[in-house]
């Protein structure tokens, strides 16, 4: 059954085109409510003090249920000083404590991580979130979906969770590779029932190969508005990855800064994807929102609370992606109506199925819009492709706009303060370097220390015991810097014990040499063939430049030539 083992069917995401027939009706379900509710009504901000009293002392033993704990109360506008948010932390710091291939998580719990910590500092907390998604991109199925890791099988429920995870995350800067978004939304088409509707766990048929059509099959019983909600999410959070359909706020919107709108003007149209048929994703969504709107209660029989959360994200997509902004909508009043009726004297809510805690707490994040909050968060950031988490500016008149990001100038940093922000990810002056990397490049070319000694060569040398964030951000300095006689601290890249320095030291190789391997980035995760492409690497070299490539490699680490 659904949540035995976890919270059960959970929440969804984003972001196909709907028309705009079916989100006008979608908005009018249950339009004819007696009152108009927001997160601002003071019923509603009534009911979330009560809710969120109730969470002060509440508690749950898994790490998902603290992170979703920790989620409502970050949406609420706390930080890490809150005692439930410093605990979600503490929780997450512990599990990602070792390399990703250590992580033994859940999918909820590794999804929700994600989110927390996406929600609250992407910045800060880079170095775990990256370990998450590699975690969460391991788990994932080979026929593309997320399941129970003794099973075969995805399901519609822990789909979610893998897809929501990761379009948090790529919202503000982690990049995602695209062959785990295609086969999620492969998977997602090939398990819709004929009726429009998902299944909890789904099955499917083969291709027809002169057609490449997949053919729908009758998934029985298991077919229910709950989880097709969260697998109609999961499509527009595909759709969105891929590029396949763009939603853009509209660029009237008096929320965002003029420095935003020219990256939004300026981002590249949707495009084909050679392996996911947009017509039938499209297909998929408008067949799954005839089921939707066909079976739409705000009442759900099992998971009551976990739906409403489910509803509340499954509607701010379909607004986000009509480009409408909706103040009073019918569906919310009628989920305030039910959770007033339902809320109990100590603040939580009547059982559905799910601890107290967690009940309450989807309770809370539905009253919140934090879907919506969500969406509008992911403005900000909108373009922005922010590796590791790095942040938008704050002051947008100063703002830079490069390669579709918003980026705040490097500014006259003299060069022992340039040296030191690389070395130290805690000065101020970090994110910065790191937004600048293309600038900062061409400038240590040819600087150098009072004592006439290189920068460029005292990173070198410091390489192999900086910290994980300046070691990545080195990588991609010497990426950009056109000179070979980097190649060989890059292979030591290559040879570290962190996965993330490993994957930049492979893309910084490719993007310096202009060469392929022919081994790729799947090879940092297996020993055997991790070993086969240093080899690789390290021959290349040994061939361009005669020297063996594993005394220049001493050398460059030991002296920084």
């Amino acid at each position: 059954m659904i949540g035995s083992r976890f919270f059960a069917s959970l929440p969804s995401r984003r972001i196909f085109a709907l028309s705009a027939l079916f989100c006008a009706a979608c908005a009018g379900i249950a339009g004819n409510t007696a009152h108009a509710f927001t997160p601002d009504s003071p019923e509603v901000k009534s009911m979330l003090a009560k809710g969120f009293k109730f969470l002060e002392t509440a508690d749950d033993d898994r790490l998902g249920g603290k992170c979703l704990i920790g989620l409502a109360f970050v949406k609420q506008g706390k930080r890490e000083e809150h005692d439930k948010v410093k605990s979600a932390v503490e929780a997450c710091l512990n599990v990602t404590a070792g390399e990703p291939e250590a992580i033994d998580l859940d999918i909820y719990s590794n999804g929700l991580a994600i989110i927390f910590l996406c929600n609250l500092d992407p910045y800060k907390y880079r170095i775990p979130i990256e370990k998450l998604i590699i975690a969460m991109e391991r788990k994932q199925k080979k026929c593309g979906g997320w399941g129970y890791p003794n099973e075969e099988v995805g399901d519609s429920s822990m789909t979610q969770y893998g897809a929501l995870s990761l379009w948090e995350a790529s919202k503000v800067g982690f990049p995602i590779p695209d062959r785990v978004l295609e086969n999620c939304a492969i998977w997602l088409i090939r398990v819709q029932d004929p009726s429009g509707g998902w299944p909890y766990k789904g099955k499917h048929e083969g291709t027809n190969p002169e057609t490449g059509v997949y053919k729908r099959i009758e998934q029985g019983t298991e077919v229910r508005l709950g989880v097709t909600t969260a697998a109609l999410g999961s499509t527009y959070i595909c759709a969105d990855l891929l590029r396949i359909t763009i939603v853009i706020p509209r660029n009237d919107d008096p929320t965002l800064s003029p420095a935003l709108i020219q990256v939004l003007e300026a981002a590249p149209p949707a495009k084909p994807n050679e392996r996911v048929d947009a017509a039938a994703l499209k297909k998929a969504q408008d067949d799954g929102r005839l089921y939707f709107r066909a079976n739409y209660s705000i009442k759900s029989p099992v998971f009551p609370h976990y739906y409403l959360y489910a509803l509340e994200r499954f509607q701010s997509f379909a607004e986000a992606s009509d480009g409408r902004i909706i103040k009073e909508s019918g569906w919310y009043n009628e989920g305030v109506t039910q959770l007033k009726k339902t809320q109990l004297e100590d603040g939580s809510w009547e059982p559905g199925g799910l601890p107290k805690p967690i009940d309450t707490a989807f309770a809370c994040l539905f009253l919140l819009r934090s879907t919506k909050k969500s969406i509008e968060r992911a403005k900000e950031f909108a373009a922005a492709k922010l590796v590791g988490g790095n942040r938008l500016p704050k002051d947008f008149a100063q703002a830079k706009v490069r390669d579709q990001k918003v980026v705040a100038p490097l500014g006259q940093l003299e060069t022992d303060k340039l040296l030191a922000a690389i070395l130290d990810p805690q000065r101020p002056e970090f994110p910065r370097v790191l937004d600048n990397v293309p600038e900062v490049a061409v400038r240590l070319r040819g600087e150098t220390l009072p004592d006439n000694t290189p920068v460029a060569k005292r990173l070198v040398t410091a390489f192999p015991e900086a910290p994980v964030a300046s070691r990545v951000l080195i990588l991609r300095i010497f990426s950009q810097m056109d000179q070979l006689r980097h190649v060989p601290t890059l292979i030591i890249g290559l040879e570290d014990v962190n996965l993330q320095v490993r994957r930049e030291a492979l893309e910084s190789l490719q993007k310096l040499t202009k060469r392929i391997s022919p081994l790729g980035s799947e090879a940092l995760s297996d020993a055997k063939k991790h070993a086969e492409l240093i080899a690789d690497w390290k021959a290349w070299y040994s061939r361009l430049s005669n020297p063996r490539i594993d005394r220049v490699a001493e050398s460059a680490a030991g002296s920084g030539s």
